[in-house]
């Protein structure tokens, strides 16, 4: 007969799909247990970034710790956004939410470490710093995958700039960048198996998974594919909700609950429709913001060839981007053209829109789990994420 520990195993070997998780994910609504409206409720007063700044920073140590290796070039590169560059550090926004679902969930924890310990109350602070301490590292694992995917990103776009400052790739080369994010990646599988625990590696796989189908249907889009808000959703799910879900989700995990327990789902769910919102605004940003906040160019997006969320909506009121869409904005003042119709719509309006849709489904999903300062922290995020500038 197997083993727990080996039906464990059997089950990390699992498939699954990513268009079969968007599909599980938008079935499942949470919105029984709303407790706090995004557009009528005030923010909670917590402060997200303070309750989490002491894991935050020590963040650029761990994650330089774990990527120095021999080669001079390859380290520097790989550092680049963890104190080796003089660029931007970037939000941080995912350590953060690691930082505060893997509390806000240990609250909740089934696992009863003092069970039989002579020190029941000293075996519970055991457990409880234990958890911690894997919730720091997963913390840093993620920011690795998540700076890994922007490295790569800049290659495949050939973008100049990233965070206010030059790209890995047009400071060192190519052939460097690309090392870089495959080195940051490397040491963040060996830095996931040390958390050992099956569930959380496979979890954490599949949002690598999901970056790369993120790249493929970026770059093999086909212009009807270019004109669907699905498809467009679901490839910034593969893209950056991915990462967010699963690493939540992991978060959860470590807490001690099981994979199907209620609270893992509604970790995952939140990371889902949070990091959705974030990439939508982000995209009604890359309209409306400007290089100086964004770190980056604006209207980099549709220079890119790629249509957005303000694009995809503008359609319904401006047919001539159809063309523009299709032929993926390639001709002289296409870019232009474009950025005039969808400022003469209603397509920035109703992106926010839709951001504040995905922001109010992590809401909910926050408001399945117990309250606590934590969980705030997550509401509050939400309303950050609406607000942000850059």
């Amino acid at each position: 007969m197997a083993t727990a520990e080996e039906e464990e195993g059997a089950n990390v070997v699992e498939a699954s799909t990513t268009f079969g998780t968007v599909k599980t994910l938008n079935s499942l609504n949470l919105q029984q247990f709303r407790c706090h409206s995004i557009t009528d409720d005030a923010a909670p007063t917590v402060d997200p970034f303070q309750m989490t700044t002491t894991e935050v920073s020590q963040l650029n140590e761990l994650v330089c710790s774990e990527v120095t290796g021999e080669e001079e070039v390859l380290t520097a590169a790989a550092q680049h956004y963890f104190g080796g560059g003089d660029t931007r550090e970037g939000k941080r926004v995912r350590p953060v939410i690691v930082g505060l679902m893997g509390r806000a969930t240990l609250l909740t924890s089934p696992q009863n470490a003092a069970a039989g310990a002579a020190d029941p109350e000293a075996a519970a602070e055991e457990a409880k710093a234990t958890a911690l301490a894997k919730h720091q590292r997963l913390a840093a694992i993620t920011e690795m995958i998540h700076t890994a995917s922007l490295v790569h990103d800049d290659v495949l776009d050939a973008a100049d700039t990233r965070r206010g400052g030059s790209a890995v790739h047009r400071l060192y080369s190519t052939k460097a960048a690309v090392l870089s994010g495959d080195f940051l990646l490397a040491r963040a599988s060996i830095a996931l198996a040390k958390l050992e625990m099956p569930t959380v590696v496979q979890e954490m796989a599949k949002s690598l998974e999901a970056l790369v189908q993120g790249e493929i249907m970026q770059l093999q889009s086909t212009a009807e594919e270019r004109r669907s808000l699905e498809y467009y959703l679901t490839k910034s799910y593969c893209k950056t909700a991915s990462l967010m879900a699963f690493s939540c989700k992991s978060a959860a995990l470590l807490s001690g609950h099981s994979r199907e327990s209620e609270v893992c789902v509604a970790a995952e769910k939140f990371g889902y429709h949070f990091g959705l919102a974030f990439q939508v605004i982000d995209d009604l940003l890359d309209f409306t913001g400007t290089s100086e906040t964004l770190g980056k160019p604006g209207l980099q997006d549709i220079a890119l060839g790629l249509s957005t969320a303000p694009v995809l909506y503008a359609i319904d009121e401006q047919p001539d981007l159809v063309p523009l869409v299709e032929r993926k904005f390639g001709q002289p003042g296409d870019v232009e053209r474009a950025c005039e119709l969808v400022m003469a719509s209603t397509g920035l309006q109703r992106t926010k829109e839709l951001a504040t849709f995905h922001a109010q489904a992590a809401v909910d999903a926050c408001c399945s789990l117990p309250p606590s300062d934590e969980r705030d922290g997550l509401i509050q995020l939400c309303h950050v994420v609406l607000s942000r500038s850059s």
